[in-house]
């Protein structure tokens, strides 16, 4: 006689397809017995109907019903509530199951084939409805309903990125893996001056070469403060090279190193820890290049400032104009301590030389084990 149905663990073991009523093990237990429902209602002291409904599976075993059964099957209440709530489970399951596979068509809207390369999904591809739910699993959203009011709503705050407008999955997915990621960094509590007194030792980490170093020194620099910085690779559509916002109530800093080049990172990396201590923990900010309003823009702006006060004090700031050979502006990045390739990307972004000028001065890098 079967007294519990296969069920394990959601993606761990076999689950089956159907939905396995108490009522079908009374069925079993009585042709067994050779008693018949009426003799069983009235040893449990229940009407032959109610019982009958309950055989059919269109009645529940209610706990007082499992003690009644318990007294003259033998088999434990503890199991006739386990199969009744093994039953509510599994029709569960299949009904989410049916309403899943109504909305395979979001995956179109989510780069997949980048979280199958990260590992994210596992499931076959011609298995939409499992992809579906490793998917959501991963956003830790119930169904895409909830992926829409979560991620994509009009109110949440990661719309006011033109680049999430137009392409949600993509942004949605980079910022997911770095939520991801910053789970698992250990950090302090968040200390604004501590964050704000360790920048001069962030900004001497222009000069080091090596990713292997700089990058410890800068999640081990930052977390002491409470900020935790990843560095994410960049998401194909995304087009994001920085993000700040607060997380599970402490700051986040991510990074995607979409530029490849000293340049872009430092000046990501100080523009958004610009944010974190200049603006509201409420906020969420992406830096895709894309156009703002004229609220964000003042924020965006006010974030620029503080990247290049703190790569470029304003009182070195007004020698730059001087810089007319390429070392020139090397003597000129080490007389103020920061890499050479800094001072190319200011030059270049004040348009005092051209984007083709001095690019051998600035280092490149890749994702690698050290980034």
């Amino acid at each position: 006689m079967a007294t519990t149905s296969a069920h394990g663990i959601e993606g761990t073991a076999f689950l089956p397809g159907y939905a396995v009523h108490p009522g079908e093990t009374i069925a079993e237990w009585l042709e067994e017995s050779g008693m018949t429902q009426a003799e069983l209602a009235n040893r449990i002291g229940m009407s032959a109907k109610a019982l009958n409904q309950m055989v059919r599976g269109h009645a529940p075993v209610t706990p007082e019903t499992s003690l009644r059964l318990e007294a003259v099957t033998g088999i434990p209440a503890r199991t006739w509530n386990a199969l009744q709530a093994l039953f509510a489970e599994d029709t569960a399951r299949l009904q989410r199951h049916a309403e899943l596979a109504a909305q395979v068509d979001f995956l179109d809207q989510i780069p997949v084939t980048e979280l199958r390369r990260r590992g994210h999904v596992t499931a076959p591809r011609q298995d939409k409805v499992t992809v579906l739910r490793e998917v959501c699993d991963f956003f830790g959203v119930s169904d895409p309903r909830a992926w829409q009011m979560h991620w994509a709503a009009p109110a949440a705050a990661y719309r006011r990125s033109a680049a999430f407008e137009a392409h949600p999955g993509a942004v949605a997915t980079w910022l997911r893996l770095g939520e991801i990621e910053a789970k698992s960094v250990a950090v302090g509590p968040y200390d604004k001056e501590l964050l704000t007194s360790a920048l001069p030792r962030l900004r001497a980490l222009t000069l080091e070469p090596d990713p292997g170093v700089f990058v410890g020194a800068i999640t081990s620099l930052c977390g002491k403060a409470g900020l935790t910085v990843v560095f994410i690779p960049e998401v194909p559509g995304a087009r994001c090279s920085g993000a700040a916002r607060w997380v599970s109530g402490r700051p986040v800093v991510q990074l995607s190193l979409r530029h490849k080049t000293d340049d872009h990172l430092w000046f990501t990396l100080f523009h958004e820890i610009g944010h974190v201590l200049l603006h509201g923990r409420s906020e969420v900010f992406i830096d895709d290049g894309a156009d703002r309003s004229p609220e964000r823009r003042v924020m965006e702006d006010q974030a620029d400032e503080f990247a290049q006060d703190v790569l470029i004090p304003g009182s070195a700031a007004a020698g730059l104009p001087e810089l007319k050979t390429l070392e020139s502006i090397a003597t000129f990045a080490e007389q103020i301590g920061v890499s050479p390739g800094v001072v190319v990307g200011r030059l270049q972004h004040d348009q005092m030389i051209g984007y083709r000028i001095g690019n051998r001065l600035k280092r490149r890098y890749e994702f690698s084990s050290a980034i």
